[in-house]
């Protein structure tokens, strides 16, 4: 493990404060103690160098020893300490910071491989002694430590009792100009952020160059350490390396919290109520109304023609997309139900448009159950004609409810009336059998039911008698014609 040398400095400032920095090209040493020659002088040399003979010799970037000794000729560029400085403690101390950073490396990466984010979040925080969380691009509790409340700090103690960063706080961040600012940032930052009560050294985490996760460590119970820079970057390399195989994070592509917030429920991520009205409250007008989820296949588009039917379906119906397992998922909003008609005509323009296909569900008042009305998209894609570019899971959902149904079942619910008219046409070159079908699919209106056939209304009229004198049959009444119906989706089926 390469640590800086700025962390060692600080681990032997506690000998003797005055200690001098490394003038050297190198950021970082590979150390190694021991065997050292010790000719009782106590001076420590550290740096990017070796001594052969007597002679101190230069090694490649990365390469390095501790010795303790006064050597024939001291480069320029390495760390002295007084003579008074006891030769023994330096060397445990140092041999101490090297265990703990290796042994913490270990402990992360089998972690990662093998355990939950929260036992990674323990491993480092016992050795930081100030609390520590993760949190997701949604500003989501995935893991903290310890598992208590920090007198005057509202973020961490909100965090800790509902799972997540409240609004207010954005705003705050917002206001302050902090909110881009933590979001960007690349490197690791200690700072005071407006709505936290501790300066942090904070750590974002960045999975296909978008922001999935931040690393935070408090100094609630004592100030940072060079030492805690360190253990944070190691942290979030480990959980970055969880994360990159977590289905949970495979979609992220930034956006912001809502885009975010959506990408976990597409996932199934149960989401208390709570927490999507409050992260609605940043989207103007999302508190409420009735939701639509439109699926559009994209194949092998890429990021650029997703945004260019991003803004293509934004300006004719209001809703976010999202980029969802090589498909675009728009989840469209309207204020009331009644507004569906104009949302499925905006929808049809779109895809007509853009020459896509795309698959509707039914409406829901509530994101919590995204996952599901995401579901009835992609099966109305699924049981819908090809050739159909707009997919209604209303029109198949009676097939959809009769695919769990066994072949000899389906035989059983058909009304016996079909298999007389499916023979009689054969038989005779008759249409009764899809007469009947378009007259009970239009209600039984003898006007639309005879511009859906192409004849005219007394032909149709001359047909229903003629289907009457083969098999009785109600037609007025409600469950026989239910029966139809469903025997016609059967034989679809």
């Amino acid at each position: 493990m390469n640590i800086p040398l700025d962390i060692i400095v600080e681990a032997l400032s506690a000998f003797d404060p005055d200690v001098s920095g490394i003038r050297s090209d190198n950021t970082y040493a590979q150390l190694r103690l021991g065997p050292c020659a010790c000719r009782g002088q106590g001076t420590l040399f550290v740096a990017s160098a070796k001594a052969v003979n007597g002679t101190w010799i230069r090694e490649g970037a990365g390469e390095g020893l501790v010795s303790i000794g006064v050597p024939a000729v001291a480069p320029d560029d390495l760390l002295v300490l007084p003579d008074t400085v006891p030769v023994a403690d330096v060397f445990n101390c140092l041999q101490a910071l090297f265990d703990m950073v290796n042994t913490c490396q270990v402990a992360l990466m089998r972690a990662a491989a093998g355990g939950t984010y929260q036992s990674m979040i323990e491993i480092v925080q016992q050795h930081v002694e100030n609390p520590v969380f993760f949190m997701d691009s949604g500003y989501r509790r995935i893991a903290m430590a310890p598992d208590r409340d920090i007198p005057g700090d509202s973020a961490w103690n909100h965090m800790r009792a509902k799972g997540f960063l409240p609004y207010d706080m954005f705003k705050r961040l917002k206001a302050n100009r902090h909110f881009d600012e933590m979001n960007h940032c690349k490197d690791v930052s200690v700072k005071r952020w407006a709505s936290f009560e501790h300066t942090s050294v904070t750590n974002n985490i960045h999975i296909n160059n978008a922001f999935a996760g931040r690393v935070v460590f408090l100094d609630a119970f004592k100030p940072h350490s060079k030492r805690d820079v360190l253990l944070s970057e190691m942290l979030r390399d480990s959980l970055a390396l969880k994360m990159s195989s977590d289905p949970a994070f495979q979609n992220i592509r930034g956006g912001g919290v809502l885009n975010t917030m959506l990408h976990e429920l597409l996932c199934g991520v149960r989401m208390d109520k709570a927490l999507v009205e409050d992260r609605l409250r940043g989207h103007k007008g999302w508190e409420g109304g009735f939701f639509w989820v439109l699926k559009v296949p994209l194949g092998n588009s890429d990021a650029q023609t997703f945004d260019y039917y991003t803004s293509a379906i934004g300006k004719k119906v209001e809703g976010i997309s999202v980029l969802f397992n090589n498909t675009m998922v728009a989840v469209l909003r309207a204020p009331e139900p009644s507004a569906f008609e104009a949302v499925q005509k905006s929808v049809a323009v779109f895809l007509s448009e853009c020459d896509l296909r795309g698959g509707l569900s039914n409406g829901f008042d509530s994101l919590t159950v995204l996952s599901m009305y995401h579901r009835q998209a992609s099966l109305a894609l699924t049981y819908t004609a090809s050739r159909k570019r707009l997919c209604r899971y209303e029109s198949c959902m009676l097939a959809h409810a009769l695919s769990f149904c066994a072949d000899e079942t389906i035989q059983m619910l058909c009304h016996p009336l079909l298999p007389v008219l499916k023979r009689h046409d054969e038989e005779k070159d008759t249409r009764y059998f899809e007469t009947l079908r378009a007259y009970l699919e239009n209600e039984r209106s003898l006007v639309k039911t005879a511009q859906a056939i192409h004849v005219h209304r007394n032909t149709l009229v001359y047909r229903l008698e003629k289907m009457k004198d083969l098999v009785s049959v109600d037609l007025d009444h409600p469950e026989v014609r239910l029966q139809l119906l469903l025997s016609y989706a059967l034989v679809r089926q």
